[in-house]
Formats: C-alpha cells, structure tokens, sequence
C-alpha cells in the first residue's frame, strides 16, 4: 500500500531538496593555505633580487652615463685639427666644457677605477689644454691598466715628447760651469778624488765633471751623460747669482758616480738653500737618498726660485753623509744644474725622453717603421714631420743615430740649408764611419759650398767604405769631378780610369756616365782619339745619349774626320731636331774652318731656337758682314 506523508513532512522534504549539495572537499588543502600565505614572501623576494642587480650594476650605469656626458662635452670642447695623423694633438676650443668633462671623467673614475677608457680620455683633454704633465700621468695609468694595448703607449709617449719639447725650447742658464769657481765649504782633511790640488784639501771635495747613468725609475736603462758638479760629502758650495724673472726654477739630476756604485755608499742627503739680503737662510729642498736608489742612476728634482726671480740671491747646495755618517764611498753629483722657467723644470724632473722611450719601447714600436714615416714625409717636401719623425726614431732607438742624420742631412740638403745639412752628415759619420753613403752625401754639400779639397778628401775615405747604396765607382766618378774643379786633371784621369777599372756599378747609366765624363774631359784635353773612343762606346749603349754625339763629332772633327763628325751630328740633330746644341756646335765648327756658307744655315737656326744667344749671333753677325776690301 502506498505510504503518504502528510502535508507539512512534504513540505519540508521539498525545502530540504531544494537547498544546494554541499562543497566537495579540497583533496590538498594544507597547499592551498601556504600558497596564499607565500605570496607576499615571494614578492619581496623578487624585489630583493631585482635591487641587488640594480645595486650590482650601478657602478656600471652611472660610469657609463659619466662617460656619455663627458664624450658630449669633449665633442663641443675639443678639436682634431685636419688631417688628422696618428701624432696629431687636440686643441681646445672651449675650455667650460672640458672642465666639465673632466669632472665627468672624475666621477666615472670613482665609479670604476680599474677600467683605463676614463683616463685615456682625461689624458687627451689634457694634451688639448698644453698640461703635458696631467696628461702623461692620466695615460700611464691608462697604460697600467690595459698593459698590451699598444695605443695606450703611443699616447703617453707623444705627452712625454711634448714635454721634453718644452725642456728644451725653454729658456735656461746652465749653471754646471760656473759652480766651478763657487765657494766651497767643506774639512780641511784631503780626500782622494781628482780635484784636490796642493796646498787646499777643501779641492778634494768639489769639482766639475760628467756622470754617465740612466735615469731611475724611469722604465729605461740607457746611459746619460750630463755635465755634473761634483761634491763629496759633507760639503756646500755657494753661488752668488741673479735669478732672472723668466728663470725662476732650479732643475737638476743627483747621481753616484758609476765607478763608486760598488764603494759601499750608505746613501745622502741633498740640499739646496737660499740666502738673500735681509732674509734667513731658507731651505727649499731636501731629499734623502737611501744607497739603493743612488746605485739605480739619476734621481731628479727641481726647485722653485720664484719668490726671488730679478733679485741677487746666493744659493746653497749642500750634500751629507747616510746614516752611518761613514762618507768614504760618497762620490756624489748633481747633474744638469741649471735656471730655467718653472714649467720646465716641473717637466724635466720627469726626465720625459727617458719615458717617452720606455713608453714606446712597451708598445713595440719598430724603429724602420719610424723612420719610414719621417722618409715619406721628407719625399712629400713635409719637413718639419720629417724632422719630428727622425727624431723619435732616434729616442726611441738610439743605436739609428747614423741612419736618422744621414735622413735629416738629406732633408737640409733638399732645402739648400748646406750648413745644417753637413753638420747631419758629420754626426751620422761619427756614429757610422764605414758608410760610404755618407762620406758621398757630405761630398756634395761641401761642392755646393764650393770647398773642393775637403769634398775630395771626403770622397777618398767613402770610396774605400765598405758598406753603403752608393756604387762604389759612382763615389769615384764624382771624385774626378772634384778634381776637375781644382784642375788636377791628372788625378782627374786616375779617379775615372779607377772607376771604370773597378767596374762597381749597380746600373748601366751610372757606367755610361762615367764612360761619357771622362771623354769629355779627354776631349777637352786633347786626348782626342781616346775621347772619341769612350764617346763611341756611350752611343753603343745609349743610342739616345744627345750630348754624347756632340762631343765625339767634335772630337773627330778635331782629328779631320770631317765626314763621320758631320754624320755624328746629323744624328743628334734627329734625336732632338728643336734643341740648338747641335745645330750651334756645327755652325760653329763651320764657321772656325771658314766655312761661311756652311755655318750661315744652322747659326741662324740657333738663333730661331734661342734669340739671346749671344755668341752665336755676334759670329753670325761677322759672317754676314761685307769684306773689309768692300766697304766704300
């Protein structure tokens, strides 16, 4: 039977049927809690990561944005000038704007002090604005930091040469010789040094003379000698001397003697005072030297005078004992003492051409490369470069003192400076005597000078040097010519014979000259057969030598071989129909002979092909004038 409920339960039931089925439950419900929960961790985990790239890269970042700015500023405030070399220095032209840049360079600096981009940049702000000095220091440590990276080194060396440019056009009032008369303080017990003399210990202790070191520290061991005066410690010696307004700085070097690095020196101290009318005695610079740094070669240092520049000062250099007081050994000097301005003795206590050498020496410059540079220039007529390109060869490879003056001699000599020119060859001579170039070179310029015995004695020591370019018998051929000059016709005849005997020709030309300059002076001579012989042999191996069949038709002509002198210059004449030598020299021989008819024809076509032909028309002018016997 069906079972019914009554009308409430059906109610109820329906109400509860009709309420939503609970949720299913979540089958991980720890998870679901903690990843709600880790969400802010991870974040401010993000975050963190995120600073400390930003924090890690912000030295990065703020050096390259300094680096953009100052490179925007050197664009508005730096030059190049055009064109532009691998030597050529900026210029400024707004200096605001380098300064600013310069601050720029500071800042990435501070931000990354190991990278060498920032100071190769302050390194040619500095070359714009002529502080050589902040320059170099800039480059080298540009040149620390990136130690295989060649142009680093260029550029410190061209801040150095610039420097040593400045030493050396300065003006300076060497001091070295008149220290020699200075007044002396010292024991009166006598040392054994060369200046002591009779009767004076104090002698011993001071002297002028010359020490031959490198310069310290300056990455370069080559020798230099540099006029020194020496004195012994304890000792001063005082000079009375104006310090002039435009030289008020004292520059010097202090060294050991080479021969006493091994005498057991403990080291010095070196001083210099000034003692001026009214004043106290000032010190004004003091250095001590341990035994050390004596025995590495010159130190350097200068003074500044500038509080007295135009007054009358005596200055004081003094020199101690080490240590031990023990001053046996002492042999010490100061070096190239000399006034000059300031700026140059701030420069010259960096000794730049010793690091302007070992800048270089680092970058691996080639010496040939150099010089290379300087040839091309002095070919293009660019003198100046040249000479600057000479000179770097030199100090950054000393051992081309020959070939470098051998170069500058040929550029003086293309300038007809022969004074400066011989001088060249002279010093390349002293450093290379067994070239033979330059023996021939300096022949030259003593002819252009007109000093013939000297050009002669010149050309007798090249013709024997063993090395060289220049043929051996060339150097022969110009030593007749020489003798020709001084009428030594005899010797003349030797050098020639010698040249062709010894046949040293490095082309045929240079055979043929010698051939054809000594026909003609055997032509002249009147040795005409053996003239016109040589002269022969020339037309066989030129047959365009022009001159060479005027002067053997002259020499037949003078042995009456009439018709092959004729035929020599019909030959001439067809070689070169509008030049007049040709024509000039028959017209002559014609007339000579009284041969009026003859002559008249190519007189006149002299005279078309040269009217200020003088000669030929006064002859021209009495062939054609009427017989005495004729005239009314």
């Amino acid at each position: 039977m069906e079972r019914t409920l009554d009308p409430q339960a059906q109610a109820e039931r329906a109400s509860d049927n009709s309420s939503p089925a609970p949720a299913a439950e979540p089958r991980f419900p720890l998870w679901a809690t903690a990843r709600r929960r880790a969400w802010p961790f991870v974040v401010f985990l993000a975050v963190g990561v995120a600073l400390a790239i930003v924090w890690r890269s912000l030295p990065w970042l703020l050096w390259a944005y300094n680096l953009y700015q100052a490179g925007r500023l050197m664009e508005q405030g730096l030059a190049w000038p055009e064109p532009r070399h691998v030597d050529t220095l900026p210029v400024s032209i707004d200096s605001t704007s380098l300064e600013r840049a310069l601050g720029h360079l500071s800042a990435a600096i501070r931000w990354r002090p190991d990278h060498p981009y920032a100071y190769r940049l302050a390194g040619r702000i500095y070359l714009a604005q002529q502080r050589w000095d902040k320059a170099a220091q800039a480059f080298e440590r540009g040149r620390a930091l990136a130690p295989l990276h060649p142009m680093a080194d260029w550029e410190a060396g061209l801040a150095y040469e610039q420097m040593e440019r400045a030493v050396r056009t300065s003006p300076s009032t060497p001091l070295v010789p008149r220290l020699a008369f200075a007044e002396v303080e010292a024991p009166d017990m006598p040392l054994d040094t060369p200046f002591c003399r009779p009767g004076n210990a104090r002698a011993c202790y001071a002297g002028v003379t010359a020490f031959r070191l490198p310069y310290a520290a300056a990455g370069d061991s080559t020798p230099v000698e540099l006029p020194t005066f020496f004195l012994h410690p304890p000792a001063k010696a005082r000079l009375r001397l104006e310090v002039p307004a435009e030289q008020s700085a004292l520059r010097f070097v202090l060294g050991l003697a080479p021969e006493a690095r091994e005498w057991g020196t403990d080291g010095a101290t070196f001083q210099v005072w000034v003692e001026a009318p009214d004043e106290a005695a000032r010190l004004i610079f003091e250095r001590h030297v341990s035994a050390g740094e004596a025995r590495q070669g010159w130190l350097l240092g200068w003074a500044d005078l500038s509080p007295w520049a135009g007054r009358e000062i005596t200055l004081v250099l003094g020199t101690a004992g080490g240590p031990s007081g023990n001053t046996a050994g002492d042999w010490y000097g100061w070096g190239d003492v000399a006034l000059t301005t300031p700026a140059a003795a701030r420069y010259a206590a960096f000794a730049p051409k010793a690091r302007q050498r070992a800048a270089w020496l680092d970058g691996r410059f080639d010496g040939d490369a150099l010089l290379d540079r300087g040839d091309e220039a002095r070919r293009a007529k660019r003198y100046g470069e040249a000479f600057a390109w000479y000179d770097r060869a030199l100090v950054t490879f000393p051992t081309t003192e020959g070939a470098v003056f051998h170069r500058r001699g040929l550029a003086f000599k293309a300038q007809k400076a022969w004074a400066r020119a011989e001088a060249a060859f002279r010093t390349a001579i002293r450093a290379w005597p067994t070239n033979r170039d330059l023996w021939y070179e300096l022949a030259l310029v003593l002819k252009e000078q007109g000093r013939f015995r000297e050009g002669v004695e010149a050309l007798r020591q090249g013709a024997d040097a063993p090395q060289g370019t220049v043929a051996p018998s060339i150097v022969l051929l110009e030593l007749g010519r020489m003798y020709e000059r001084l009428r030594q016709w005899d010797r003349a005849k030797a050098a020639y014979e010698e040249a062709l005997a010894r046949d040293q020709f490095t082309q045929p030309a240079q055979k043929n000259s010698t051939l054809y300059t000594y026909g003609v002076l055997l032509k002249r001579l009147g040795e005409l057969d053996r003239a016109q012989a040589l002269l022969s042999e020339v037309i066989e191996r030129d047959p365009n030598s022009y001159w060479s069949y005027i002067h053997r038709a002259e020499a037949l002509w003078g042995l009456d071989r009439k018709d092959e002198a004729e035929a020599m210059l019909r030959q001439a004449i067809e070689l070169q129909p509008n030049v007049k030598w040709a024509y000039r020299s028959q017209g002559l021989l014609y007339a000579r002979d009284g041969e009026r008819d003859k002559a008249i024809p190519f007189l006149r076509k002299v005279l078309e092909i040269d009217p200020n032909d003088q000669q030929v028309r006064n002859t021209l002018e009495n062939l054609l004038a009427p017989p005495q016997g004729d005239q009314p």
